[in-house]
């Protein structure tokens, strides 16, 4: 409940709200903030390589070479196929759990 009403639920959509509509609601709340993030990382690697390359003159590498993040897809592992089925399984789990 607190973290519904952190996310900017008011407290009458909280107790009119089904477990479904809290669970999507939440998650998009999760997504936005992630994307805030993820914005906030690119302006500051922007901002970086806009400084270094100001300096570097013609011979500037890229911005994922220069500044490399976890979250670059170059940088991501791929998942197995266990790994994958466990990940289903466990959110088909959750749904149950949740009466999704």
């Amino acid at each position: 409940m607190t973290y519904a009403l952190k996310c900017g639920m008011s407290l009458s959509e909280y107790y009119d709200s089904t477990p479904r509509d809290l669970y999507y609601f939440i998650k998009a709340a999760n997504e936005r903030r992630e994307e805030d993030i993820e914005q906030t990382y690119d302006n500051t690697r922007r901002i970086m390589w806009a400084s270094i390359a100001a300096m570097a003159g013609d011979k500037v590498p890229g911005i994922e070479k220069l500044i490399p993040l976890k979250r670059d897809k170059a940088n991501q592992i791929e998942l197995t196929p266990f790994v994958k089925q466990r990940i289903k399984s466990m959110s088909a789990e959750m749904d149950n759990e949740m009466g999704i």
